[in-house]
């Protein structure tokens, strides 16, 4: 087909020194130094480069009734919110707009229309509820919608366990927190061999042990909730060509978590993958995880001040369940903020599930 070429690096169509990754459908944020070859140094083929002059203005915004309206007729470019648009240099059928400048980051098949081009906003729905690709649209473009529509379902979910995570987090530091202070308490009695299987007994057994089952039943079904949608949206990231980061892959980015000493950053990375270039986004992400850590690593604390003075154990107790209240509120929030980018690599024609069910 005239226009396509295979993927590789090329010489960078934006006029950088490095080139850029193509991956066989647009080009992506990927970059590297030149490499002194032949096929590094060949020619850009045509249908995928900006053109030169290729405007730097706003994306067009739509009124009520769908006119377009571009920000020469009176809307400001500061003003055009950030999202996904058509690609005016005609490189991709989509590109992210970050509320002041146009990005690398791209989304789409040059070689089908744009996704939602062809009247998919009328299609029947599929199995699951997510909606039928229409015949003539890009298959490649099918694929995205209905990862993008497994997403969202998946995004509820996660929010809903997380609305619960929040307020069982908090209750479960309460809860270890009294537990702490009884083993401090009745030290004696555990040490002593006669007086032991009574008092660790007394531990298991009663109101707050049955309390802390539950917490922790919770908390586990809220992270597989989280890590399963966390899984969609790297999915959806990597093949939309919208995470830069070669961490935002579907197995990388749960491995993020599991990884020790780097799971202290890497997911924090692959967060700012997913925001795709929203800066709002990328703020929410790092407040999420800068509330996450804050909450370990006060609840780690707590135990340790537990055994040498009780009053400080009772302070970081207060400071851990005001982390992990702001933790799950952010984690819902950086959910929301992507969820919603993400939904914007449709295009504005495309009907998914979430539109389907509210």
């Amino acid at each position: 087909m005239p226009g396509t070429r295979p993927a590789g690096w090329y010489p960078d169509p934006w006029g950088t020194p490095e080139e850029r990754w193509f991956d066989g459908a647009a080009w992506t944020p990927r970059t590297r130094a030149p490499a002194a070859s032949p096929d590094a140094a060949r020619a850009v083929g045509t249908g995928a480069e900006p053109a030169a002059g290729a405007p730097d203005a706003a994306p067009a915004t739509e009124r009520a009734g769908g006119t377009s309206v571009a920000p020469s007729d009176g809307v400001p470019a500061a003003r055009v919110p950030a999202g996904w648009y058509p690609d005016p240099w005609g490189a991709a059928p989509l590109r992210f707009w970050d509320g002041a400048a146009w990005t690398g980051f791209v989304s789409g098949h040059p070689a089908g229309p744009a996704l939602g081009e062809v009247g998919a906003r009328d299609a029947p729905a599929g199995p699951g509820g997510t909606a039928a690709a229409p015949a003539g649209t890009d298959p490649a473009a099918a694929l995205l919608a209905r990862q993008l529509a497994d997403e969202q379902v998946h995004a509820r979910l996660a929010r809903a366990a997380l609305g619960v995570a929040g307020p069982a987090a908090a209750i479960g530091v309460v809860g270890l927190a009294s537990r702490l202070r009884w083993v401090i308490d009745r030290w004696p009695a555990l040490r002593d061999p006669q007086r032991r299987s009574g008092a660790l007994a007394e531990l298991t057994g009663g109101f707050v042990a049955v309390v802390g089952q539950i917490v922790v039943a919770t908390l586990l079904v809220a992270a597989v909730m989280f890590l399963l949608w966390w899984q969609r949206a790297a999915r959806v990231a990597a093949r939309s060509g919208a995470g830069g980061d070669r961490w935002v892959r579907p197995g990388r980015a749960l491995g993020a978590f599991f990884v020790p000493v780097a799971n202290l950053w890497l997911p924090y990375l692959v967060a700012r993958g997913l925001a795709a270039g929203a800066q709002d986004a990328r703020r929410l992400a790092g407040r999420w995880w800068a509330a996450v850590v804050g909450f370990v690593a006060a609840s780690v604390a707590m135990v340790t001040a537990a055994f040498w003075h009780v009053p400080t154990m009772s302070v970081l107790a207060g400071l851990s369940v005001a982390l992990a209240l702001g933790a799950a509120g952010a984690s819902r929030r950086f959910v929301d903020a992507v969820t919603r980018v993400h939904a914007g690599l449709a295009g504005p024609g495309l009907t998914t599930s979430a539109e389907h069910t509210g």
